[in-house]
C-alpha cells in the first residue's frame, strides 16, 4: 500500500498536472495532450482510499492448472525463478505466492484502475468546461497488461498471453460513429496513422500501422492477423490462433482461442495442429519481410 500522503501517489500527480494544465489552457491551437499514469503496474502499491474500495470485494482467482509450466517453453519458468530471492519494491517471490497473496495484489490492481477512471472522468470534465468536448478526440489504452497470477506468472515480460498483449483501447469523439464494445484485430501502431488522419494531415509513408478510422465508422476490419514482439519471441495471432515463436528455438507455442479463450493448453508439437502452426509461421515470414525488408530499403 502507498506509504505517503495520497497527493504525492504517482497517478494522482499525472492526473492532478493534466487537469491543472487543461484549466489553464486557452486553447488558441491544436491541442495534443498525453496523459501517462504510472499504474496499475508492479508494485502495485495503490493509496488506501481505494484499496477500501475493494476490501469486500471478491476478485477472479487466475487461470492456470497445476503442472502447466511443464508444458509451456522454459523461459516461462525461468522467468518466475529469476524472481526468487530479489530484494527490489516490484519482486515476487512465487515460492510465497499464496491464493490469498494473489487475491490481494488482484485488488490492488483494480484499485490502481478505479483510481486511474476518476482521474479520465476529471479530465473529460476539464475538457467539458472549456467547451472543447465536441472538439476532443478522447483515446484510452495501454503498453501492455500483467498476468496477476494466471499461468502462474506475475508480470509482463516472459509471456505473450492475453491478459498481458490485450490491452484496452477506447475511443470517443470526433470522427467515431461506432458505439459500444467490439472484437476486431488491431495493433498500437495503428493509433499513429488514426491520429494523423482525423487530424487532416498527410499520412506517414514509411509507417506499417494503418488507419483505423475506417473501422470507427463502422467499415471492415483492417486485419486478419496482428503481431507483437519481444525480444526474440514474436507472436502471430488470428481470431482462432495464436502462435508465440521463440526465434531459434526448438519450442514454442500453440493456442487454438475458440475452445481454448484461456490459453491453457499448448498445442505447439500437436500433429493435429501442424496445419495451423505452419500457416501462421508463413504469416511471420511475410510479416517479417513487409516491414524488416522494406525499412532496409
Amino acid at each position: 500500500m502507498w506509504p505517503h500522503d495520497d497527493d504525492l501517489f504517482p497517478d494522482n500527480y499525472v492526473g492532478r498536472t493534466t487537469v491543472d494544465y487543461l484549466n489553464g489552457c486557452t486553447y488558441a491551437r491544436s491541442l495534443f495532450l498525453w496523459c501517462g499514469f504510472a499504474g496499475p503496474h508492479d508494485p502495485f502499491d495503490v493509496t488506501e482510499t481505494y484499496l477500501r474500495m475493494y476490501g469486500d470485494v471478491d476478485v477472479p482467482d487466475p487461470v492456470g492448472w497445476e503442472g502447466e509450466l511443464e508444458t509451456k517453453p522454459p523461459p516461462q519458468q525461468a522467468a518466475m525463478d529469476g524472481m526468487e530471492g530479489k530484494h527490489s519494491p516490484a519482486a515476487v517471490w512465487w515460492s510465497r505466492a499464496t491464493p490469498d497473496r494473489i487475491r490481494r495484489m488482484r485488488k490492488h490492481y483494480y484499485a490502481n484502475i478505479t483510481l486511474m477512471d476518476d482521474w479520465v472522468g476529471r479530465i473529460v470534465t476539464a475538457v467539458e468546461a472549456k467547451g472543447q468536448l465536441d472538439n476532443t478526440l478522447f483515446v484510452f489504452t495501454s503498453d501492455h497488461g500483467d498476468c496477476l497470477g494466471d499461468h502462474h506468472q506475475v508480470y509482463k515480460f516472459s509471456s505473450h498471453y492475453d491478459p498481458v498483449a490485450r490491452v484496452p483501447l477506447v475511443l470517443a469523439g470526433p470522427g467515431v460513429e461506432t458505439v459500444g464494445e467490439s472484437d476486431p484485430l488491431v495493433e498500437l501502431i495503428d493509433l499513429g496513422p488514426t491520429f494523423l488522419e482525423l487530424a487532416g494531415l498527410d499520412p506517414l509513408p514509411s509507417a506499417s500501422g494503418q488507419s483505423l478510422s475506417a473501422l470507427l465508422r463502422g467499415g471492415a476490419p483492417l486485419h486478419d492477423v496482428v503481431f507483437s514482439e519481444h525480444g526474440q519471441r514474436v507472436m502471430v495471432r488470428t481470431h482462432e490462433w495464436k502462435l508465440v515463436a521463440y526465434l531459434g528455438q526448438p519450442y514454442g507455442e500453440l493456442y487454438e482461442l475458440r475452445t481454448d479463450p484461456d490459453e491453457l493448453h499448448n498445442l505447439y508439437d500437436s500433429l493435429e495442429a501442424s496445419d495451423a502452426r505452419g500457416g501462421l509461421y508463413e504469416r511471420m515470414g511475410q510479416w517479417f519481410g513487409n516491414t524488416r525488408m522494406r525499412r532496409a530499403l
